[in-house]
């Protein structure tokens, strides 16, 4: 009659093998997981070595002193609930398990942990965070071009400050947008006193500015003064999708020829815009955005509106506020360099409450350029946003008239699951009729649906 024995919590179990490559000997040891859904622990060699719980965040793990020469064995243990799912409570199927890459990695001794740019549209600003370096140790950076939606790239600047900081102009830099994505690669070259190269770093470098600005009457082409979202110097739109990592046979473990298809279909109907929803998406994801160029908001792994939005929110208790503030730094520490992601998002549908504000205020110390929005309260947002308003609210708030905060953006709007779209045009002629309005995002990109079979086996 015990409830925890009726209602069983499943657990997976994962083991293999690996062996070291040669040449890793004397370096660091990691072992990354890009996705695990939603509690588990690691352990190497039959040693335990650590538990992570956030499903959507890389779990990364120092193992160097687990391993050995030879031959390896990890141990995966994988619960289905933890303490971690009430912040876990989007609307989709609950899948769990590995669902992305699982990777090792080697670094040396003295190497670049992070690696942080910030682009203007004639310069950037790098950051290079050392560990274990010692006297004379300099960086040598250096700026490659792509051509548009190309691999290939050319040498086209470097810098000869050698410091961990790196302050790169560069004059002729194209600015990437959606509509000429181009791309760059900025590369460190970690040196010692010598000049032996210890770690090379590098990251796709997109020149691109964004900022929310007063703008006069005058300088605004519908004649209106305002607070606008600008790119580049120029007021965007973005005509926007909502995105779960869905497939029907796959579940949420989908590959990247899925992603492809996703940006191939989605450019090829002109959409400029997706929302993560509601969590980090797979690193590959962004690579391809960055690539071919989508306007993302990013949004933190934060969702819990099975408790609503009153006093019994996780958005109000102190003891729930380091896993929200958590959640929020993980994912702009990790995706800061991607020219794609134009607005951060501290999750959905998960209470008005205070935490909020540190959890705004975590994402700040860390990128101090792009907007931040959040639904549930414009208190904490740096944006005016909600979910399904009605033509009528959406033109009335096109006239910059309404007591909202501006600039606007519908997070979620024309729900899509089974309908039609029928009065879709009209949310757009408002919206395109001023810049009081950065756009929406429509509910939502796929429907969440797996295959089934009946009993004779047709698939449906």
């Amino acid at each position: 009659d015990w409830t925890m024995y009726r209602m069983r919590n499943e657990v997976g179990s994962y083991r293999r093998s690996f062996t070291l490559p040669e040449g890793w000997a004397g370096d660091r040891i990691y072992i990354n997981f890009d996705g695990v859904d939603s509690f588990f622990s690691l352990w190497i060699n039959g040693r335990y070595v650590g538990f992570s719980k956030n499903s959507r965040n890389t779990a990364q793990f120092d193992i160097t002193r687990f391993v050995r020469e030879g031959s390896n064995v990890v141990a995966v243990e994988v619960y289905r609930n933890s303490d971690a799912g009430n912040l876990e409570a989007q609307d989709m199927f609950r899948l769990p398990g590995i669902f992305r890459t699982v990777a090792l990695e080697a670094k040396p001794q003295t190497r670049v942990r992070d690696l942080r740019v910030t682009p203007s549209l004639t310069g950037l600003h790098g950051e290079a965070e050392i560990l274990g370096a010692g006297a004379g140790v300099t960086i040598d950076w250096k700026l490659y071009e792509h051509p548009l939606y190309s691999d290939e790239n050319a040498l086209v600047a470097e810098y000869g400050g050698k410091e961990p900081v790196c302050d790169l102009t560069y004059d002729k830099a194209r600015p990437w947008s959606a509509e000429a994505p181009w791309r760059y690669t900025l590369v460190g070259e970690l040196k010692d006193a010598a000049g032996k190269t210890l770690d090379i770093v590098s990251t796709i470098v997109g020149f691109r500015e964004v900022a929310i600005l007063d703008t006069a009457a005058a300088d605004d082409e519908f004649g209106l003064a305002g607070r606008y979202f600008y790119l580049n110097g120029r007021p965007v739109k973005l005509r926007g999708v909502n995105r779960h990592e869905t497939e029907p046979s796959m579940g949420h473990a989908i590959t990247r020829a899925v992603m492809e298809e996703d940006i191939r279909l989605m450019k090829q109907a002109g959409i400029n815009h997706v929302r993560n929803s509601h969590y980090p998406d797979a690193p590959y994801w962004y690579w391809l955005c960055d690539k071919y160029g989508i306007y993302l908001m990013d949004e933190a792994n934060i969702e819990s509106h099975h408790y609503h939005y009153g006093a019994a929110s996780l958005s109000h208790p102190v003891e729930w506020r380091a896993a929200h503030v958590a959640r929020m730094a993980e994912m702009v520490a990790a995706n800061y360099n991607h020219p794609s992601i134009l607005i951060w998002s501290m999750g959905n549908e998960a209470g008005p409450g205070k935490n909020f504000e540190y959890v705004y205020a975590a994402g700040r110390a860390i990128d101090p350029m792009r907007p931040i929005q959040y639904e549930r309260n414009n208190d904490y947002s740096d944006i005016g946003c909600r979910q399904y308003p009605s033509v009528a609210w959406v033109q009335h708030v096109a006239t910059g008239r309404a007591d909202v905060k501006y600039p606007y953006h519908i997070n979620e709007f024309a729900h899509s699951m089974g309908n039609a779209l029928g009065n879709f045009a009209q949310y757009w002629q408002s919206m395109d009729s001023t810049n009081f309005f950065i756009g929406g995002a429509i509910w939502d990109w796929v429907d969440q649906s797996l295959w089934n079979w009946t009993a004779d086996g047709t698939r449906y």
